[in-house]
């Protein structure tokens, strides 16, 4: 699995973007893989689970653009995009994306305008590194982990009913089943309703909670929809249907109570993997983009 940082500044001056930008630079990253290598563009596209995450643009923007429904991005200003890639052949993905941003220095293509990578951090972990840095934390002392969910995040549980909250079984259940889509039967983690019900409670940090609703997905009349999802709710806008869906943001800790081992090393785990795989619905079009925090650990 692979985790690219990248620190963006405009190439074309000051330009619009949508309230949402997440379907924008997921068009973007899915172009300049594509010149690399279409099939694997394609791929990224069509599997059945989101194997590309990707944050959308991160910063500061300008609010007073005359434009319905967007905002602008600031020539002079640095923007991050973080992407996660837990793709079966995630270093052909990574390699495709560092090319063309870093080494072919090639502009990210959104709507209006471009940006140029100015920095770039990567991480690389397999599954074995994460449960072998969770059995670690447990034998240190680890009490539980804090997850800070950083683009809206969008949790359906019953068709498209949109939770308003991270529950903390339904959380750690769905990154289990993303989890064990993307490693070995040797490796696959299995947490039932009643240990997560009684071995972990939540602590939410109210003054930071927040809802949203971002677009996904837009398209114009009459034109085929393109895995945007049937949990997502359609609106128009002058014509375009864009499709939404729900979600939120803050910060939550969940910590052990009375857990086992086991439990408490699944649940860290679970919670590292999160940055590379995120959260919910729609990460590739920039929901669900989250970073974790171990508590507890005792000092060597």
């Amino acid at each position: 699995m692979d985790w690219i940082n990248c620190t963006l500044k405009s190439d074309t001056g000051r330009f619009a973007v949508p309230y949402s930008t997440g379907y924008q630079t997921y068009s973007g990253l899915l172009s300049l893989i594509d010149e690399t290598d279409s099939q694997l563009a394609d791929e990224l596209h069509d599997t059945s689970f989101a194997s590309l995450t990707n944050s959308g643009l991160i910063g500061s923007f300008d609010w007073g653009i005359n434009r319905e429904y967007q905002k602008g991005v600031y020539a002079d200003t640095e923007y991050e995009l973080r992407i996660g890639v837990t793709h079966p052949d995630d270093e052909a993905v990574f390699n495709a994306l560092t090319q063309a941003l870093v080494i072919s220095d090639s502009p990210l293509e959104l709507a209006n305008g471009s940006l140029r990578v100015t920095g770039v951090e990567t991480e690389s972990r397999s599954h074995s590194d994460i449960l072998s840095d969770a059995a670690e934390s447990v034998e240190r002392g680890a009490c539980g982990v804090q997850i800070q969910f950083e683009t809206p995040t969008c949790c359906s549980r019953y068709g498209d009913v949109w939770e308003a909250h991270p529950d903390r079984i339904h959380l750690f259940q769905s990154l289990a089943d993303r989890w064990n889509a993307t490693t070995t039967e040797e490796q696959q983690i299995t947490l039932g309703r009643e240990t997560l019900g009684k071995e972990l409670f939540t602590v939410a940090d109210t003054d930071q909670y927040e809802t949203h609703s971002i677009v996904v997905h837009r398209r114009e009349p009459n034109q085929a929809d393109s895995g945007a999802g049937d949990e997502s709710s359609a609106v128009t806008d002058g014509g375009t249907h864009l499709n939404e869906a729900q979600g939120f943001t803050g910060k939550w800790t969940y910590r052990f109570k009375g857990a086992s081992a086991p439990t408490k090393t699944a649940v860290i785990a679970l919670a590292k993997f999160a940055k590379f795989g995120g959260v919910g619905r729609h990460t590739a079009r920039g929901a669900g983009t989250v970073s974790t925090t171990v508590i507890g650990e005792k000092n060597d």
